[in-house]
């Protein structure tokens, strides 16, 4: 699963038509068709199109129902003729490829509306929800093309009753038991006009947590997605920017833009926005992109727990940020959550123990006009760090996660007092005050005193020898 965009360029014979190729590797979809005044032979001789009977999707859907394990090609208009689905376009099997042609451009009518079942992880449902199918099916090694086609919304701007998002991974109703799509890549594509969240991935079906491997949705990953001028009508319709909602681990967002600048409404949003309502979240890695929000509300990143009281422990960690910009669109200063900054927070509004975020790395990002709000559900030892670039402010605490809180204290047992690093991450650990005569560090004896610090990796161990308990304390390092 690399990052390559793949362009195919078709040509049919003089006189030929695209269904009379025998063993073609592909199926062919043409935007042209004599339904749409694109041409004056049906489908403009492909194997779908607009002249498809019944089609609401200019006849994408009907050939990833007839094209199982396929690669699927979508060829743009020679007559400037969009295509204009009426509904949303799911995945049928595993390994199905649907490639768009340089140049095709998508426009929802203004009479879209929902297809399918389930609640789409809780979002509007997705104009094309890769690897998932219409009654909830999930598949896997799937992947959708773009080629810089655009999906534009604006037929439907400004209706809540017809809210979309443009692109997702978004599983819609099945038991937790069925698993989730995983080996999905999605690239190449400008998003403009949404009135919803343009990009939504899910692990969630409304029906339970996903809190193992097995279950979630993973492998993904996002490429050259260029979202702008998305906004909301009214605040019954969700607007984040890049958004999964639970469940999904191992994703690989990269080269990407969320332009959330234009959005005029007072609704709040959260540009990148992570949380865990139906599970983990683990292991993301968001690099080289752009999140910008509209200078006044919302978050420009909000990374989140849960906001649910989970009844089973939620913990949304290892989450890593590399040459990312974060720009709150303000002109001065630095704001915090809600006036456009950005927020990392156990939960928004209902609290509990089980939901929290920890191990966030920030390496390389760049904060323009951008300060971060913490806000914790309880102590939780963890790290939140940022190198090579830094919030011009941060507000609150993320207890035993922040990076200017004071070292953690370890309770010191009987002498000869054995320390273990559990922790799944390395910690420095300080000696101080007492009276020591022996430190060892996994055997080796490595100190007659008080007054000194190691690095610990998991499972190594400290044993001091006193005659007067010191004073320990721990400090995590990612």
């Amino acid at each position: 699963m690399g990052s390559e965009t793949i362009i195919m360029e078709l040509t049919s014979s003089s006189g030929g038509t695209w269904n009379t190729l025998t063993g073609a590797p592909f199926v062919t979809v043409s935007t042209d068709g004599i339904a749409n005044g694109g041409s004056a032979t049906s489908n403009n001789g492909a194997d779908y199109g607009p002249d498809t009977a019944g089609t609401s999707t200019g006849g994408i859907q009907e050939a990833l129902n007839a094209s199982t394990s396929a690669i699927i090609y979508v060829m743009k208009s020679a007559k400037g003729k969009y295509i204009q689905p009426n509904t949303c376009i799911f995945y049928t099997a595993n390994y199905q490829v649907l490639i768009f042609e340089a140049g095709c451009y998508i426009q929802p009518l203004s009479t879209w509306a929902k297809s399918g079942t389930g609640n789409f992880g809780g979002n509007p449902p997705p104009v094309i929800n890769v690897g998932v199918g219409s009654a909830g099916q999930v598949y896997h090694h799937c992947a959708l093309f773009g080629n810089g086609t655009i999906i534009d919304g604006v037929n439907t701007l400004s209706s809540s009753a017809n809210a979309y998002s443009m692109i997702g991974v978004a599983p819609s109703g099945q038991a937790v038991a069925a698993g989730n799509p995983y080996m999905i890549k999605i690239d190449g594509f400008e998003l403009i006009h949404t009135n919803s969240t343009p990009f939504v991935v899910s692990g969630g079906n409304g029906s339970g947590y996903n809190n193992t491997y097995t279950t979630a949705t993973k492998q993904i990953e996002i490429s050259n997605i260029y979202a702008h001028e998305y906004q909301v009508p009214t605040t019954a319709v969700n607007l984040n920017g890049l958004q999964c909602n639970g469940s999904v681990w191992y994703c690989w967002a990269h080269d990407c833009i969320f332009d959330c600048s234009a959005n005029t409404s007072s609704e709040d949003y959260s540009n990148m926005f992570i949380y865990g309502n139906q599970g983990d979240v683990k292991y993301w890695l968001v690099e080289r992109c752009i999140f910008k929000g509209n200078g006044t509300v919302g978050q420009v990143i909000e990374l989140q727990g849960a906001n649910n009281a989970p009844a089973t422990l939620v913990v949304n960690e290892y989450l890593t940020f590399r040459e990312c910009t974060f720009d709150t669109g303000a002109s001065s200063g630095a704001p915090l959550a809600g006036a456009g900054g950005g927020y990392i927070d156990d939960y928004d509004t209902s609290a509990s123990t089980n939901d929290f975020i920890d191990k966030i790395i920030f390496e390389n990002c760049k904060w323009v006009n951008c300060g971060l709000t913490y806000k914790a559900a309880a102590s939780r030892f963890g790290y939140v760090r940022y190198y090579g670039g830094a919030p011009g402010a941060i507000s609150g605490t993320l207890t035993g996660r922040s990076p200017n809180e004071a070292p953690l204290a370890i309770t010191v047992g009987a002498s000869p007092f054995t320390f273990t690093n559990t922790n799944t991450f390395r910690v420095i650990v300080y000696v101080a005050g007492g009276t020591v005569s022996s430190i060892t560090y996994n055997g080796t004896a490595v100190s007659a005193s008080t007054g000194a610090s190691f690095e610990l990796d998991y499972n190594d161990a400290l044993v001091v020898t006193y005659s007067a308990a010191p004073s320990m304390y721990q400090k995590a390092i990612p």
